[in-house]
C-alpha cells in the first residue's frame, strides 16, 4: 500500500519544528544550566534526541522514494533509528533518576547492571537483518514487526516506568513536587506508548513532539 501524499510532509514538518527547538533547548542547557551531574546528564538526553529527531529525516526520505528504497536502505534507516531511541530511553531513565537523587546512581556498576537490558535490546536489533526477531524487511521493501517486537517496546518502556514508580515510592506522602511528577510521567506517556506500538509503515512522528512536551516540563518547572 503506498503511503499517502501527506506523510512526507507531516513528517518533516515535525521534524524540522522538533529540531529546531532542540537546538534552542540544547543551547541554553549548554551555556546555562549544564554544571552539576543531572544537568549534564538533561545535555546527553538533549544530544542523542537531536540526532534522534534528524535520523527521521532519511527513514521519510526512504519510504517515499526520494532516496533509493531497498531491503538494506530500509534496514540501514530503520535500524539506526531505533537504536538511537534504545539508547535516549536509557539516558532519559538515567537523567530522571539523577534528577531525583536516587542513591545507587552514585555507583557506576549499578549504572552498569541497568544498562545489560538495553544492551540486549540493542544486540537483538542488530542481529534483526538475519534474524528478523524484532523486525524484517520484505522483497517488497516493507517493514514488519518480528515475534520479539513488544519485548522490545516492553523493555524500552520499562527505563521510564521505572522512574515513574520510583519517584512514586519516594513521594507517598504528597505531592510536593507536582513538577517532577508531570516530568515523569510526561516521557513514559509520549517517549515510549505511541510510536513503539503503532504499525512501523504509518508512524508519525509524535515521538519527538511528545519528548519537545517532555522537556517544556523540565525547562518549566
Amino acid at each position: 500500500m503506498a503511503l499517502p501524499t501527506s506523510y512526507a510532509f507531516w513528517n518533516i514538518a515535525f521534524e524540522v519544528f522538533c529540531i529546531i527547538s532542540t537546538v534552542l533547548l540544547l543551547y541554553k542547557q549548554l551555556t546555562v544550566f549544564n554544571k552539576g551531574e543531572s544537568e549534564h546528564a538533561l545535555t546527553v538526553v538533549l544530544v542523542l534526541q537531536l540526532l534522534y529527531i534528524a535520523s527521521f529525516i532519511p527513514r521519510v526520505l526512504v519510504d517515499i522514494a526520494v532516496l533509493p528504497k531497498t531491503r538494506f536502505s530500509v534496514y540501514a534507516v530503520t535500524l539506526v533509528n531505533i537504536l538511537l531511541f534504545m539508547y535516549c530511553s536509557y539516558r532519559v531513565f538515567i537523567f530522571l533518576e539523577l534528577y531525583q537523587k536516587t542513591a545507587g546512581f552514585r555507583l557506576w556498576r549499578n549504572r552498569v547492571a541497568y544498562a545489560v537490558p538495553i544492551l540486549f535490546n540493542m544486540i537483538v536489533l542488530i542481529s534483526s537483518p538475519v534474524t528478523g526477531l524484532f523486525l524484517s524487511v520484505g522483497a517488497d521493501a516493507s517493514v514488519t514487526s518480528g515475534p520479539l517486537w513488544r519485548l522490545m517496546v516492553v523493555i524500552d518502556c520499562f527505563y521510564p516506568a521505572a522512574s515513574l514508580v520510583s519517584f512514586v515510592l519516594r513521594n507517598r506522602k504528597g505531592l510536593r513536587a507536582t513538577g517532577d511528577l508531570a516530568v515523569t510521567m510526561a516521557f513514559p506517556f509520549f517517549y515510549a506508548v505511541f510510536g513503539p506500538l503503532s504499525a512501523l509503515q504509518w508512524r508519525v512522528p509524535i515521538l519527538p513532539f511528545g519528548l519537545m512536551l517532555a522537556e517544556l516540563f523540565v525547562y518549566v518547572h
